[in-house]
């Protein structure tokens, strides 16, 4: 084993046991696999170990098949990527404004995200008919159509319907006979029959919160089109092949051009995400990319189209860093490719730490970011995610992210945050309020969505306000008046009259402002 293969697996080295989940790893370049390796057993239970030809579910790394099949229908004239989606789906809302195909691809539609109605009303996990019930009953958009980029699965799910309803064959159907058969990709295909057999499949796992893991399990016909694939890295690296010698369609390179094409917004503004797949630079080189997380699994799709080069992960537990871990990888194999070097880290002092550390808000979105220190090292807790942010001067940090890589320059005031696929997005420093118990009592009560047709409870014990769910009460955290915080979740309730709030909104950061009506 030559010393950049060891230091591949020294990245993984904590998943390389035979007692943990893990991963499957490839590396081609130039057509040529240039390294291959498993991580860890795909199932706990039986001692299997994960290997090439394991079957994962890749989470949203589908998106880019998904939009390959709309532009293959395109192709055929079934559809065109600037119709009006209404045209398939008329029991969609008319917002009063039109939106495509090409909206719901480039995340530019303004849609709410439907897990994340799911999460806001505390339902299981959701069947195809619970996800299109919701859809198709949303009162109001995230924003002006095409006027911002969030990410919505809502979208990549409605596309699934579009191309059952334009071409008359499920998306399964469809992706099998023009994508995976004439490639020859014969262990992929979207899974819409969730008590199917899938032979070789790996088990999804989760942390344990006392140590080790438990399987996890989640519906994944609810999610096809925007997630839902099951595929190997062995397949991967056959669809790798074809961003650079397309058999698809009859368009050629153009197809392939076709997906990697960045998006835009109203006013012209770059997007940085094209067909499915986030493109952006990286270290001076373009790239396209997609990751994937769902109930046990990750997955991540690096490519390097002028290189030709790519690194694909595949993991069977949702407690792997695979934004960080790939580009590691990359960084090893092409180091002197890159026409920018590595962002140089520096040295923060005790002052210079605290000074950015501190609480920010956008309340448009609304979007909340906490900057904290531990142990000398700082970390940015993004609408409940954590992500460690690494220093480059005294007010800019770059950090992993889930999907992609995030820039955050931080000052006295506020917190600028610019993603490598997205838009920029300005968060302004606040103190958080200290609201005393009588005000906190108006906000308990039991609250009605008539959108997602759920209600939630707040309550208050001990001088604590919080929502009662079915694993206890998760505590409400305070932010302005009127405002709370729970994990990724922002609730806005309407000011207190005569001791009682009417109502509030709730959100996410891709599901926003549901309104909830007190009973």
């Amino acid at each position: 084993m030559n010393d950049i293969s060891k230091q591949v697996d020294t990245i993984f080295a904590k998943w390389d046991t035979p007692t943990t989940p893990g991963c499957i790893l490839g590396i081609v370049h130039h057509g040529e696999i240039v390294y291959s390796r498993g991580y860890g057993m795909a199932n706990l239970e039986y001692s299997i170990p994960n290997t090439a030809d394991t079957v994962f579910d890749v989470g949203s790394v589908s998106k880019q098949f998904t939009a390959a099949c709309v532009l293959l229908a395109a192709e055929q004239g079934k559809l065109s990527l600037d119709d009006d989606v209404r045209k398939f789906i008329p029991e969609l809302p008319d917002y009063g404004q039109t939106i495509t195909l090409r909206h719901l691809i480039q995340h530019t539609s303004g849609l709410r995200d439907y897990l994340d109605g799911f999460l806001l009303a505390g339902l299981d996990c959701p069947s195809v008919t619970d996800a299109y019930e919701q859809i198709t009953h949303h009162k109001e958009l995230n924003f002006i159509t095409g006027e911002q980029y969030s990410y919505c699965n809502s979208g990549y799910f409605l596309l699934a319907q579009v191309i059952q309803r334009a071409t008359g064959k499920t998306l399964r159907q469809f992706a099998n006979e023009l994508i995976f058969q004439p490639l020859g990709m014969t262990h992929t295909f979207f899974h819409d029959d969730y008590p199917e057999i899938i032979r070789n499949r790996a088990t999804g796992h989760t942390p344990h919160p006392n140590g080790g893991y438990g399987i996890s399990v989640f519906p994944s016909e609810a999610v096809v089109g925007a997630g839902g694939l099951q595929s190997t890295l062995n397949d991967l690296l056959i669809w790798e092949r074809n961003y650079y010698n397309n058999r698809l369609g009859s368009r050629g390179a153009a197809f392939i051009q076709d997906m990697l094409k960045s998006g835009a917004l109203n006013n012209g503004e770059t997007t940085y995400y094209g067909l499915g797949l986030s493109v952006f630079q990286y270290r001076g080189l373009f790239v396209c990319q997609h990751a994937g997380a769902i109930a046990g699994y990750c997955a991540h799709f690096l490519t390097f189209p002028d290189k030709e080069f790519s690194v694909i992960c595949l993991a069977n537990t949702n407690d792997v860093a695979l934004n960080e871990m790939v580009r590691k990888v990359a960084d090893l194999y092409l180091v002197d490719e890159y026409p920018e070097p590595a962002s140089a880290t520096v040295s923060l002092s005790n002052e210079q730490r605290k000074a950015v550390c501190g609480h920010y808000l956008n309340l448009s979105i609304p979007m909340v970011v906490h900057v904290i220190e531990y142990e000398g090292k700082m970390f940015a807790d993004l609408s409940g995610c954590t992500d460690m942010l690494t220093p480059t001067s005294s007010v800019d940090f770059s950090g992993t992210g889930l999907l992609f890589g995030i820039h955050f320059h931080m000052d006295s005031a506020y917190l600028e945050i610019t993603p490598e696929a997205g838009q920029r997005i300005i968060l302004e420093r606040f103190e958080p309020t200290h609201p005393t118990p009588e005000m906190l009592a108006a906000y308990a009560g039991t609250y009605y969505s008539p959108e997602l047709k759920a209600e939630r409870t707040f309550v208050l014990r001990e001088n604590i306000l919080g929502v009662e769910t079915r694993m206890g009460n998760s505590p409400f955290s305070p932010l302005k008046l009127d405002m709370f915080q729970v994990a990724n979740v922002v609730i806005c309730f309407e000011p207190a009259n005569n001791g009682k709030s009417a109502g509030c909104r709730i959100s996410t950061g891709w599901t926003r402002r549901v309104l909830f009506e007190r009973k």
